[in-house]
């Protein structure tokens, strides 16, 4: 989006004043539109993504706290690449610190986010003041599994973030005297204090003559080295095990070292297990997912479960489960080798699984379950091997884990899954060095949305009714029912034309001011009705119902064109408009007509279309009803252009976009007259029409 573009290098470098963004996201609400200042479909819908009914359109506000996630990120960047603008900001939280830290020195406030102490956010800057405000909004913390010894010893010891009881260790005169004389800012500063109690002869007394305690009298100045070493031990006793930067983290830090060694020694007993998923109905509101995990026959430990409603109902999430469940069941210091079919989920563990968790499993599907299977092969304490196998090759063990799976899918009780992870094996934040503005973008994005706020905001009735009405017909018509993404997806068909698919949008949202919409406005309730039926105006009535001249010319060439393909006609409804996406024709001898689907997405469509055009401009505009043989040439000339497109994109100058030419010739396959005489390559004339060429009649 051009806003955004343009706007991007600014914000980035000087940051968004509140008033430029307030004026931006009214200019970009003018725009969508058309300057009308009420519209029927919120912001929050508009930035939804495409699988929940929305156009994805960028959140100004979140990519504007996605760029202050990059300026967190690089002022948290310890390394020698620290930019220049990070130390005059240091200085500067340093210097506005409240009454309560006033007798820290400036050269002990090291760092905001790494120390207890905090900055007077009132007196900052207000990019300062913004960074701090997203730090502590999206949970900016000291967290992680493990950490290097570099990475602990470069921590400030002063006031740490994560240490206990400091304050009071910090007004002793042994702590004034380590930070004065012997100059411990951080804990490789203690650390090498508390190593010189190892000198040789050293001594827990005054007098000690250890070259340990020499060299603090007469360099440092100390008066009592031993009570200074004792004293940088017990500080180093209050620091926790483990800590590292991340950001969009959530609940409590556990500060325990995790169960992650590995037994060096290999285990006596070795276990193998073929595990597979599976999911009935796939992709539909019907779905039912189920997990099978085969040892050999007749073990006790075979499994087949049902997947609970509470998780996705896809296969993966059943190939995800059956892992965790094979994982958690073999004895941990058992070798265990598990054996799938999924590769996607083989890569999810391995060779994604590192870039996955510093990213926070941003955009990630299954990120919950996905985490847990991680958190539990972590937990075992011998080696586990993952490895890929063919998927219905008649492979033994994978086809009795698939069998498995299907009749967990089949069961009518649903199984338990234990989703917890051990504080200690838990990591729910985004690694804040790895975190780009894209990803941060994405993350924030994902926390808005799980809000109960957002799900208000887009659980719009009308929507759910109009959506509801497609489902109904698409069940009657297919057999099952689509799922809301598949729905919603299928309003952006390729084979619907970029006006078409922004119109149904609207239809589907009730987003046209028509009907009902009108009736609450004064001097405006007339426009309610359809005059010429005199009945109250709704989209499936201007589209299905009303006996203005176009509806049922439209219609009929249609229904006739449909049947001449051999395609069984269904009354068009609103639901079925909306559905048009998602139906496909039954099938001739065994064979998917993608051919025949395609032609009737085409045609409805197109007609769908053309009958809303007509409606605005005999309302809107003002224009006469046209005359029942010029909407059938509107009709005609509207799938002639189609035509003439599909004709233009089986060329490669399309490149992602071009359409087969197979494709083309099956679409229009028995709807062109003289059908037998045309050209072997007709998709390269000129002149083709339906129902007739170039020229006749």
């Amino acid at each position: 989006m051009i806003v955004g573009g343009m706007t991007q290098y600014l914000t980035k470098v000087q940051g968004m004043p509140k008033e430029v963004e307030i004026r931006l996201e009214k200019r970009i609400r003018k725009f969508l539109w058309d300057d009308k200042s009420l519209a029927r479909i919120n912001k929050e819908t508009i930035y939804a993504p495409i699988d929940e009914g929305g156009r994805q359109l960028l959140d100004l506000l979140a990519r504007n706290e996605a760029i202050l996630v990059s300026w967190l990120q690089s002022y948290l960047n310890l390394t020698e690449k620290r930019a220049t603008w990070t130390f005059a900001a240091d200085a500067i939280l340093a210097h506005h610190v409240p009454s309560k830290f006033a007798n820290l020195e400036e050269r002990e406030r090291i760092n905001v986010f790494l120390q207890s102490w905090n900055s007077n956010t009132s007196k900052l800057p207000k990019d300062l003041r913004d960074m701090i405000s997203i730090a502590k909004k999206y949970g900016a913390r000291l967290e992680g599994l493990t950490f290097s010894r570099e990475i602990i010893r470069q921590m400030p010891i002063w006031l740490h973030g994560e240490a206990k009881n400091t304050h009071k260790l910090r007004n002793s005169k042994e702590s004034r005297c380590l930070r004065q004389n012997h100059k411990v800012i951080t804990v490789g500063d203690i650390e090498a204090q508390v190593n010189k109690t190892r000198t040789p002869r050293h001594g827990c007394r005054r007098n000690c003559r250890c070259t340990a305690c020499e060299a603090a009298r007469t360099k440092n100045h100390c008066e009592a080295p031993y009570r200074c070493f004792a004293k940088a031990k017990e500080l180093l006793q209050t620091l926790p095990k483990k800590w590292n930067p991340l950001i969009f983290t959530q609940g409590e830090t556990s500060n325990a070292i995790p169960q992650t060694a590995w037994n060096p020694q290999p285990a006596d007993t070795k276990v193998e297990v073929y595990t597979d998923g599976s999911c009935q109905h796939n992709g539909s509101d019907e779905a039912r997912a189920g997990a099978g995990v085969y040892y050999s026959d007749g073990d006790a430990l075979n499994k087949a479960m049902r997947i609970p409603e509470y998780l996705p109902q896809t296969n993966q999430t059943g190939e995800i489960i059956s892992i965790t469940t094979a994982a958690a069941d073999v004895d941990p210091n058992h070798s265990l080798t598990i054996y799938s079919d999924s590769k996607t989920t083989i890569d999810g563990l391995t060779r994604n699984r590192q870039r996955w968790e510093d990213n926070g499993f941003a955009g990630v599907a299954n990120a919950k379950e996905l985490r847990t299977t991680i958190a539990t092969l972590r937990r075992r304490n011998t080696p586990t091997t993952l490895k890929w196998v063919k998927g219905h090759s008649g492979l033994e063990g994978n086809d009795k884990a698939d069998a498995l799976a299907k009749k967990g899918s089949e069961k009518a009780e649903q199984d338990e899954v234990d989703l917890l992870i051990p504080p200690n094996l838990c990591v729910t934040g985004a690694k804040l060095n790895s975190m780009t503005q894209t990803r941060a973008y994405k993350t924030i994005r994902q926390i808005k949305m799980s809000k109960n706020q957002y799900q208000k905001a887009i659980d719009r009735r009308n929507t759910r009714i109009n959506t509801g009405r497609a489902k109904s017909v698409v069940k009657e018509i297919m057999g099952s029912e689509p799922s809301n993404k598949i729905l919603w997806r299928s309003l952006r068909h390729k084979d619907f034309s970029r006006k078409f698919r922004y119109f149904i949008w609207m239809v589907a949202h009730e987003g046209y001011k028509i009907g009902n919409y009108w009736q609450n406005i004064t001097n405006f309730e007339n426009r309610a009705n359809c005059h010429p039926c005199g009945v109250p105006e709704s989209m499936d009535h201007i589209l299905t119902e009303c006996q203005c001249p176009g509806q049922q010319q439209v219609w009929e060439p249609t229904k006739e064109i449909c049947i001449k393909k051999g395609i069984e006609w269904n009354e068009p409804s609103l639901g079925m408009i909306l559905g048009a996406g998602v139906i496909k024709p039954n099938k001739r001898e065994g064979k998917p007509l993608d051919g025949d689907a395609r032609f009737l997405r085409i045609m409805m469509s197109e007609s769908t279309h053309l009958i809303w055009k007509l409606r605005c401009e005999r309302v809107i505009k003002g224009r006469n009803s046209p005359s029942p043989e010029e909407v059938t040439r509107r009709w005609k000339k509207s799938i002639e252009a189609r035509i003439g497109l599909d004709r233009l994109m089986v060329t490669a100058q399309f490149r992602k976009r071009s359409v087969s030419k197979g494709l083309v010739e099956r679409t229009w396959r028995s709807v062109i007259s003289d059908e037998d005489n045309l050209p072997e390559d007709w998709t390269g004339e000129a002149g083709v029409l339906v129902g007739r060429r170039s020229g006749q009649g």
